[in-house]
């Protein structure tokens, strides 16, 4: 909560609160998070409250928020900030665990008094531990397009791991009974499973997947017509899979 005064000590902000204490976007929002935070002043003014002319919210870079409205009761005024409201204020830009910015409300009156007081509002993104904001949108920082931060885009043979970029490559040619996944073969190896690997199957388009597999010969030649990709790494082989290889990543 926040207060301050003019220096005269006429007009003065006895409080200003927040309905919230952070925010997220709408397409990150939980069922119970808040996508905006209504910021509530009470103003007093000695020479009479019909002397208030009226407030503003801005930032420390002084980035305006928007003006308070005048509230039902007279002295109490509201201003709302929501993601939108925020980031076209100042582009919205952290990493994981969200960010706070200190908001101030300045409030004057008709005989040129001037009052401020300040409260902090943070942002977040879901889920918290990965994922921030970049210009705006909630990213994950897990993911290829964007590992650990804004813009880092891991290479074509990479796989985002721990949000850092790591180097993908196909385990061994290996027969197995189709009751089994990429990610128990990965972890096998003490590695994780990965969609980072581009294979050429002789006749068929590029496969960009977790694991490939020949249920004809067992071979992993992929000189069948029924070769086939995966795109993900949980997925159980066929029975009749044959021999698989998986991408994996240290």
């Amino acid at each position: 909560m926040g207060s301050g005064s003019s220096p005269n000590g006429m007009l003065r902000i006895v409080s200003l609160t927040s309905t919230a204490a952070k925010i997220t976007s709408a397409a990150s929002a939980g069922p119970s998070d808040p996508t905006s935070a209504d910021l509530v002043a009470i103003v007093t003014d000695s020479a009479g409250l019909d002397t208030i002319a009226g407030g503003t919210l801005t930032d420390a870079s002084h980035a305006t928020y928007g003006a308070f409205g005048a509230g039902a009761q007279k002295g109490t005024y509201t201003a709302t900030v929501d993601w939108a409201t925020a980031t076209q204020a100042v582009p919205l830009d952290f990493g994981a665990g969200g960010t706070t910015r200190s908001l101030t409300a300045t409030f004057f009156d008709n005989d040129g008094n001037m009052a401020t007081a300040s409260i902090d509002l943070g942002f977040f993104c879901n889920p918290t531990a990965t994922s921030g904001a970049c210009g705006g949108v909630c990213t994950d920082f897990t993911a290829s397009a964007s590992c650990g931060g804004c813009g880092n885009a891991c290479g074509e043979h990479a796989a985002c791991l721990d949000e850092a970029c790591q180097p993908a490559q196909l385990t061994a040619c290996e027969k197995h009974d189709g009751s089994t996944t990429c990610s128990d073969i990965c972890g096998e190896l003490g590695q994780s499973c990965a969609v980072a690997c581009t294979i050429t199957v002789p006749g068929l388009q590029p496969y960009i997947g977790a694991g490939l597999y020949d249920e004809i010969d067992t071979t992993c030649d992929f000189q069948s017509g029924l070769s086939y990709g995966l795109n993900t790494c949980d997925a159980t082989f066929e029975a009749s899979a044959g021999s698989v290889e998986c991408c994996c990543a240290s």
